[in-house]
């Protein structure tokens, strides 16, 4: 099957140059602008020089920007066309995923996300707490929001969750992950975080639950548990969809958003260098 442009910039993006790869990014991120830029425009946009682009459309097989331009307009009217197939594997998880992440959309709050988003932002410190796979979504949303040079710490071990609690202060915000909401370990530790007054907020799938009921604001998900034929799906779907959100909530503020975009150019250096260091090796 022959690719796209969209598929071709994905596929040639670790052979770009730090420079050209700031040109892909915006052409995936934002294609319908970047069809009816001018190579100027896209140039002070992608923070690049007009040559960097000319060399990346080459590298697309494009022979000038009017033809790149062309084959993204192109790629942008593509639709995958959508097969119901419930009786195969691919056909149920695909159903299991839509039936968690419509409940969960349908149940936010986006008053209450925003007031969490704006307890975030103002917290000296921030403890993202979370055991068993709660804790490796509590783990991610740290890694994110200290890349938005946010003061975040990930809680995800039973000993350090009840040690930190009791060195939690008063202006400081937890976010508790529990699909339950009923972890003993995480419970007892945000009783005795409380004892300073931190602001508290629950994530989890039952609205009754203990956790909620010792928070300030919490964030109710759909149980993947209740939905049928789980079996080895994703049990976090429901809360890591709650993360994104509220991740993509926080990069609306300009300061989280460049802070955000100097770590990945940190990062995408760093691979540079790894990169060409194992070519020449």
């Amino acid at each position: 099957m022959n690719s796209n442009i969209v598929e071709t910039i994905e596929q040639r993006f670790p052979t770009l140059s730090r420079q050209e790869r700031k040109v892909a990014m915006k052409s995936l991120q934002d294609p319908d602008h970047v069809k009816s830029m001018g190579i100027t425009t896209l140039a002070k946009k992608a923070e690049v020089s007009t040559s960097t682009i000319t060399r990346f459309i080459r590298k697309m097989d494009c022979t000038d920007f009017a033809e790149f331009k062309v084959k993204l307009a192109e790629a942008s009217l593509t639709t995958i066309k959508k097969e119901t197939i419930p009786n195969t594997i691919v056909g149920q998880v695909e159903s299991f995923y839509e039936n968690v992440l419509e409940y969960t959309w349908r149940k936010l709050d986006v008053k209450m996300l925003k007031i969490i988003v704006q307890l975030i932002a103002a917290a000296p410190r921030i403890f993202v707490v979370g055991l068993g796979s709660s804790g490796y979504s509590a783990q991610e949303m740290a890694q994110r929001m200290v890349r938005m040079g946010l003061n975040t710490v990930a809680l995800s071990d039973t000993h350090m969750i009840y040690v930190t609690s009791r060195l939690i202060k008063k202006d400081d915000i937890i976010i508790a992950l529990s699909t339950s909401g009923n972890s003993s370990e995480i419970n007892d530790a945000i009783k005795l975080a409380k004892r300073s007054h931190p602001t508290v907020v629950a994530i989890t799938a039952f609205v009754n639950s203990p956790l909620v009921k010792l928070a300030d604001y919490s964030v109710v998900v759909k149980n993947s548990d209740l939905v049928k034929n789980t079996r080895f799906v994703n049990s976090q779907l429901g809360i890591v969809y709650v993360l994104d959100v509220l991740s993509t909530m926080l990069l609306e503020n300009p300061t989280f958003k460049k802070r955000m975009n100097q770590t990945v150019e940190l990062l995408l250096d760093r691979k540079m260098v790894h990169s060409k260091a194992l070519y020449e090796e």
